[in-house]
């Protein structure tokens, strides 16, 4: 017997036909080795009538019949029903009826024939076929809005363009932080505004993407339609056909102009506070007096600005999605790679806490799935904010001392996932290793104070010497 995998719950199949007789052999045959569940009737004007009292996986129907024909039928079925596995078993076979059908959608046509069992075999394996077609398709078809959901409500701009600029994909993110639409955007060219000076940089950038590193990475400013000017970091991927010529690009980038804004004023600082040990150091001179303890403070801290521009502030985006029951949906490579624990090990559990607490407890996107948003201050006290980009998103920073060998500071950025209809089926998180950053801070922050000391300390001698000098006068 003809063999085709299937599900292990039977396929429900509605039978019509107007011969009593026929409708019983066929079920009796279809039923022999338990794949079908066969509901017959002789009236095909009953069957959309069946159909919104059921669901069926499939229509078998004659052609013949006296108050409507199979073609008939098929087109009425289509109108409701349009994905609906519709096969014609007739005993018609008229050349121009076997086009009609299959121009009125039916899925397969077999002729019913002397050989009763080859006949049915052959209808089983077509209904096989069309069922299993059907659930392939939905499958797919979940897959893909799932999958496009994702990354329409990433918190990261997201794009696809040819090497002229024409955009095949942009998500909503990058959308709404260039002024844009959609539709207006797809199949157009699209260039952001770059000060004169970043684009040689940029040219490069894009230069240096070979079939053997097609990835890099960069940071550049640009200018958004009301004339502001942002800080950006993009990760660019070009993409290569078969002769070697690249045809397209994939670019995900970020907003950093808060980081960057952080680091000018920490330079600013740092160059003050260099201002005032030269300032200190004129006055030292002027005394003609010997101060080894602020010698050895200055080669200190040379010895610790040294290191503090030897540490290398790195971006990655590791990133991960669960779905309204917390399970992880997607664990990306940057978070495996940074956390140390693989993908296909957190995939379908709910275990996302282990990458950064020693114990179970909520991370910022499982608040969010719950909405439990009044819950987020007890969490994450007055270290998290409302995202200044995304709308109802949460960014956090906290400190995870058990991670690496002295502990982390990290910068979470977590958002809704929605469905079209605006229901929220999930979240994504992203994070950022920000340690760099508050090393720096604390770093200067603890040569200001050194700094003030020995600043101090010249002045009370400096008011020493003075009174020398008048008494010796």
């Amino acid at each position: 017997m003809f063999y085709v995998p299937v599900p292990s719950n039977r396929i429900s199949v509605l039978y019509v036909d107007d011969e009593p007789a026929l409708l019983d052999l066929g079920k009796k045959f279809l039923e022999h080795d338990g794949l079908f569940a066969i509901e017959t009737t002789p009236s095909s004007i009953e069957v959309l009538a069946l159909l919104k009292k059921r669901d069926y996986d499939g229509i078998i129907s004659d052609y013949q019949m006296p108050e409507m024909d199979g073609i008939a039928l098929l087109k009425k079925v289509r109108s409701q029903y349009p994905d609906l596995p519709f096969i014609l078993f007739t005993g018609k076979g008229r050349e121009e009826i076997v086009i009609q059908a299959f121009d009125a959608g039916a899925d397969y046509y077999v002729q019913k024939g002397t050989d009763i069992q080859s006949q049915f075999r052959e209808l089983s394996h077509k209904i096989i076929r069309a069922v299993e077609k059907r659930r392939a398709e939905r499958a797919l078809k979940v897959s893909e809005e799932r999958f496009r959901n994702v990354v329409e409500d990433q918190t990261e701009f997201i794009c696809r363009f040819r090497p002229d600029g024409t955009h095949n994909f942009v998500n909503n993110a990058y959308c709404r932080h260039f002024g844009l639409q959609v539709e207006r955007t797809i199949g157009h060219r699209f260039i952001p505004r770059i000060p004169e000076d970043e684009g040689g940089k940029i040219s490069s950038h894009f230069a240096s993407l070979t079939r053997d590193s097609p990835v890099a990475t960069i940071e550049h400013r640009v200018i958004l339609p009301d004339g502001s000017f942002r800080h950006h970091q993009w990760s660019d991927r070009a993409i290569f056909d078969e002769t070697g010529t690249i045809v397209e690009y994939q670019s995900v980038g970020r907003d950093i102009t808060e980081r960057k804004t952080a680091e000018l004023e920490l330079k600013i600082k740092n160059d003050e506070l260099y201002a005032a040990y030269e300032q200190l150091t004129a006055a030292e001179e002027e005394l003609r007096s010997s101060y080894n303890d602020l010698a050895i403070s200055q080669g200190t801290l040379e010895e610790k600005e040294t290191t503090l521009n030897a540490i290398i502030q790195e971006s990655p985006i590791p990133q991960f999605v669960i779905n309204r029951d917390h399970k992880i949906l997607y664990w990306n490579r940057a978070l495996a790679m940074y956390s140390g624990i693989a993908a296909d090990e957190m995939i379908g559990t709910d275990e996302h806490w282990r990458a950064f607490y020693p114990s179970r407890r909520p991370c910022l996107s499982d608040l969010l799935v719950e909405s439990a948003m009044d819950d987020i201050p007890a969490c994450y006290r007055d270290k998290y904010a409302k995202s200044v980009l995304i709308e109802d998103a949460y960014e956090a920073t906290d400190f995870f001392p058990d991670m690496g060998q002295v502990g982390k500071w990290l910068r979470f950025t977590a958002g809704f996932i929605k469905n079209r209809e605006g229901e929220i089926i999930g979240a994504v998180e992203s994070l950022e290793d920000i340690t760099s950053r508050k090393t720096a801070e604390l770093e200067l922050r603890k040569k200001n104070d050194e700094l003030s000391a020995a600043y101090e300390q010249l002045i009370a001698i400096e008011n020493e010497l003075r009174k020398n000098f008048q008494h010796l006068q």
